[in-house]
């Protein structure tokens, strides 16, 4: 019986590391690359320049139905409250919805930082996100500085170390 379950448990394994491998590989090719500038809209309508130029930034590219986005977005926002980040070193970018469903999902969840949408899904696609939370880290030269997809058990050290470097 114990070999059955290892056999599983390493099948599994095995499958898990099969599909995320090609998500990994791709974000890692996508470090040190350039960002192009874009425009996006702020919920209140207002276009605003993505990335910032000379400025860091961590963009988080999300949806309302993903509840690890919310996890990781929740986190960020304790981060800010606790005076760790600046909310201008922060931009939600939801990706493919309207701005009426945002807004009803942010009545219970009043996150402090700029959200920004990308109802068209082209700055997503540009960037090559395929899954959700997917955060990317941009530094002053808007230079792709570190990329990943899913939760990241690491992220709270992650933005530290990269806002205060």
């Amino acid at each position: 019986m114990k070999k059955i379950l290892n056999i599983i448990l390493y099948v599994f394994i095995f499958a898990l590391i099969a599909v995320k491998l090609p998500g990994i590989y791709k974000n890692f090719q996508m470090q040190n690359s350039v960002a192009q500038l874009t425009s996006l809209k702020r919920l209140s309508g207002e276009e605003i320049t993505f990335p910032v130029p000379n400025q860091k930034m961590i963009a988080v590219f999300w949806a309302t139905w993903c509840s690890p986005c919310k996890t990781e977005l929740n986190r960020l926002n304790k981060m800010l409250a606790n005076g760790e980040i600046k909310s201008n070193e922060l931009i939600a970018i939801n990706m493919q919805e309207t701005k009426e469903q945002v807004n009803l999902f942010l009545e219970s969840n009043p996150w402090q930082f700029l959200i920004a949408l990308d109802e068209s899904g082209k700055i997503s696609e540009s960037y090559q996100v395929t899954g959700t939370p997917t955060v990317i880290f941009l530094d002053k030269a808007s230079k792709i500085n570190w990329i990943t997809t899913g939760l990241s058990p690491l992220l709270e050290f992650r933005v530290k170390d990269f806002l205060k470097n």
